[in-house]
């Protein structure tokens, strides 16, 4: 697959694997999850770092590079350190979104793996282990949301979803579940909501994709690889951005 359109022809494939991808990082974590220690670390940005984070990472390098050895791969957790080249194509991955969450234990943290096509979001899942839930694009331009995602297609409950418009009574935000701050709120108070939502990860833009909530203000930081699959399944759900 050197060309884009290549690429593009095999859409089908690669969202499965993917998703597959996404899968089996979710056991792993899953795995790790379960035990009493999870060999928490921290990085030099003050972020934790699991051993969950790099199963996972592992699970799904390994995985896409084998599948699709001609397209790029970057994970928040490659250590590397190298100077990169970033070309026309490339899968863009948060093998453990929400590492917070993961280690309070609260189930809101999500696998992220998108395909970047020239800058631009054109596949993406997002996997919540815990609740053994998957939203993803489709290769026709929609989003769904797939439970239980571990178990054989023919188990699967496959529901596609869209955003809402936003009712006249007011709109629901949701608002991070680690990251909240007086300056996001007082903002969010602009809005006048009817209603807010907390979550954690990548699972904030999910809410608004399946239309339980309206808007996801954010005015902390954040990476690519933390909102390029949701971007995509957001996308796909109608969101015009």
């Amino acid at each position: 697959m050197k060309t884009i359109n290549e690429v593009i022809s095999k859409y089908p494939y690669i969202l499965k694997e993917m998703q597959a991808a996404a899968i089996a990082a979710g056991n792993d974590i899953m795995d790790v999850y379960a035990k009493d220690e999870i060999g928490t670390e921290w990085k030099a940005d003050d972020s934790p770092l699991t051993l969950a984070d790099l199963r996972a990472h592992k699970v799904i390098s390994e995985r896409l590079m084998h599948s699709f050895p001609d397209i790029q791969l970057f994970s928040e957790e490659d250590e590397t350190g190298a100077e990169i080249t970033v070309g026309d194509v490339f899968f863009l991955v948060d093998p453990l979104d929400g590492t917070k969450e993961f280690i309070k234990r609260t189930g809101e943290f999500t696998v992220n793996i998108a395909l970047v096509i020239q800058g631009i979001t054109k596949l993406g899942v997002v996997h919540l282990p815990a609740q053994d839930t998957l939203y993803a694009t489709t290769q026709y331009d929609g989003a769904v949301r797939i439970r239980p995602a571990s178990k054989p297609s023919d188990e699967r409950e496959l529901h596609k979803i869209s955003v809402r418009s936003v009712p006249e009574a007011g709109p629901t935000l949701v608002m991070s579940a680690s990251h909240s701050s007086d300056e996001t709120r007082e903002y969010c108070a602009l809005y006048k909501p009817v209603n807010t939502l907390s979550a954690g990860s990548s699972l904030k833009f999910c809410k608004v994709a399946e239309g339980k909530a309206d808007y996801y203000p954010r005015l902390g930081r954040t990476m690519e690889w933390d909102t390029a699959a949701a971007h995509a399944v957001l996308k796909a759900a109608g969101v015009m951005l």
